[in-house]
């Protein structure tokens, strides 16, 4: 289980936990039983009295506590690496859109300024003369699509190339 759960959902799922586990647990309740009685009856032979069991106890105590905080300890890192790594790939994804972001601006900006400059260069060219002028000299290009662009100039109108 991760994350939050609902307190119904966590109890239910400690009772099966505990209930495929039983068997388990009654052997081992039932070793510890028998290991501590055998070393009570023990203290009691040796003549050490009540003073042997509690011992005992409080050492078996203290190494199932380091054991459980080691097993918390480890979770914890385990956890903790879990969420760095997600965090990273959160990173790297984000990371990742920025530059799509930024390449898609740049894209824009660049079709704005070739279209900015198809607008100054259309106002670099002087108006075109009337049909009727004798002194208008006519320039016909032909695109290798078949298409013909015409256009009348002046002979005072100047040429200008631009990159």
């Amino acid at each position: 289980m991760e994350g939050p759960v609902e307190p119904a959902e966590l109890l239910q799922r400690l009772r099966t936990v505990v209930s495929e586990n039983e068997i388990a647990l009654i052997a081992a309740r039932a070793d510890r039983s028998v290991a501590l009685r055998w070393l009570h009856q023990l203290s009691c032979y040796r003549g050490e009295g009540e003073c042997f069991l509690p011992r005992v106890e409080r050492s078996f105590n203290q190494t199932l506590r380091e054991q459980q905080d080691q097993a918390y300890l480890e979770s914890l890192q385990a956890d903790q690496e879990k969420e760095r790594r997600r965090l990273e790939e959160r990173e790297k994804k984000e990371d990742a859109e920025r530059h799509i972001r930024e390449l898609e601006q740049i894209e824009i900006d660049r079709k704005e300024d070739i279209r900015q400059q198809k607008i100054n260069s259309l106002a670099k060219v002087p108006d075109e003369p009337p049909s009727d002028d004798p002194d208008a000299v006519h320039v016909v290009i032909k695109l290798p699509n078949g298409l013909r662009l015409e256009r009348r100039f002046l002979p005072d109108h100047s040429l200008e190339v631009s990159s």
